[in-house]
């Protein structure tokens, strides 16, 4: 069975340069492909780096998207259901708003963690019962997340790809956070002391990390201690200032 997924393309603000486009690979779409990468074919295409191909004919569509890509995202879409291809919403936008996307231009809404839907969308869609929606059951544990795909991505697109997620969504305290609309204290942590190391069998340049020191000082510690002895680069989405 052939699983596209795509990134729809973004809408650019005044003050963006095309470089943002090319920073780094949609890693939610790589996770997914790292699921399925031994029982399916599964491919990635991003529209900020090239242009989609629309003329294909995948079993399944997966498009992630934010509020400023979902017009784009309908569009595609409808390019694919028009010959019968059933196409799965997911990403940040449908999990914090579901009801925005309309239901007659999709076959299935993903809200939450991949994890804990596209087990279940594959299962139902090869058994032909695929449902309207997917609902992460609960918070992942960090054993249970999955990492991108990383050799799938075409390292000349972008300016890094060896980025390592540390976390995932973020401290109950920063109460602003769309994941709390979802979950209740929804913050996992992955093994970066273990795992680092062997990623890709080289050292990241970038981290993803959600920052909170006040509840969560000792590993913040020690991410910044490896961080400092290895020179990586590290992307602080909530910096404390106790740091």
């Amino acid at each position: 069975m052939h699983i596209k997924l795509i990134q729809p393309g973004m809408h650019m603000r005044p003050m963006d340069t095309h470089l943002k486009n090319r920073m780094s690979p949609p890693l939610g779409l790589y996770t997914i492909a790292s699921m399925f990468r031994n029982s399916h074919r599964v491919t990635v295409e991003n529209e900020n780096v090239r242009r989609l191909n629309l003329d294909d004919a995948p079993d399944i569509v997966g498009i992630s998207v934010n509020v400023d890509s979902l017009p784009r995202a309908l569009e595609i879409s409808d390019a694919y259901r028009s010959r019968g291809i059933p196409v799965v919403i997911g990403g940040i936008m449908p999990t914090l708003a579901a009801e925005m996307v309309p239901q007659d231009r999709v076959d299935a809404i993903c809200i939450g963690a991949a994890e804990g839907t596209w087990p279940d969308i594959i299962r139902d869609f090869t058994s032909g019962c695929l449902k309207k929606v997917y609902r992460c059951s609960g918070p992942l544990n960090g054993k249970d997340i999955v990492p991108p795909a990383y050799d799938l991505m075409p390292k000349s697109e972008y300016l890094y790809t060896n980025i390592f997620h540390a976390s995932r969504g973020c401290p109950p305290e920063e109460l602003y956070n769309g994941y709390l609309w979802i979950y209740d204290n929804i913050y996992s942590f992955r093994n970066i002391i273990r795992r680092i190391p062997r990623a890709r069998r080289q050292i990241p340049s970038y981290l993803m990390f959600n920052f909170f020191y006040r509840k969560w000082g000792r590993f913040t510690d020690r991410l910044c201690s490896l961080v400092t002895y290895r020179r990586i680069g590290l992307w602080g989405e909530k910096l404390s200032k106790y740091l």
